[in-house]
């Protein structure tokens, strides 16, 4: 291993409100998942559980293991980190159908006062939905994520389109 990967370990420390999070929303997963199996055993197959708990693996190494103390010294896995959250992380998290098993899994309590309020929420009329969100989204990203030394490249090839 290299010098400077040695002092960039050297110098990382564990995210810990990340790492909780995520170990948490695991928790409360497979708490409801497992409550809601001995009532609809059809419904809720293991193919479920595994991919969110999938997810939630690849969340952990995009934002919460050492490979996020390299993101800064190395555009590669900065980038290895985006794909990792939006490209592999969301479908393996949605085939969980996380929606009823984290309403089933943390103590009832804590659902009525806080995840209840946050599930109703209305996105406002004026934010875009569908496809022209989705457009959107993909125009804007590669802009802000680019280099600074890659901006002008990159003007010099849309204006080339």
């Amino acid at each position: 291993m290299s010098t400077e990967a040695q002092s960039i370990l050297k110098e990382w420390s564990p995210p810990l409100i990340s790492n909780a999070a995520i170990f948490l929303t695991g928790l409360f997963y497979l708490r409801g998942w497992f409550s809601l199996r001995r009532s609809s055993h059809d419904l809720f197959a293991p193919l479920r559980l595994a991919s969110f708990l999938a997810g939630l693996f690849f969340l952990w190494i995009a934002i919460g293991s050492p490979l996020g103390a390299f993101d800064e010294a190395s555009l590669t896995v900065h980038m290895i980190q985006h794909i990792l959250l939006m490209l592999v992380i969301p479908p393996l998290v949605l085939l969980g159908e996380p929606s009823l098993p984290l309403l089933h899994g943390p103590p009832q309590g804590f659902v009525r006062t806080t995840l209840g309020p946050l599930l109703q929420f209305q996105v406002p009329a004026s934010q875009p939905r569908g496809p022209q969100a989705s457009r959107l989204q993909g125009t804007a990203y590669p802009r802000e994520e680019l280099p600074a030394g890659w901006q002008p490249r990159f003007r010099r090839l849309h204006a080339g389109e």
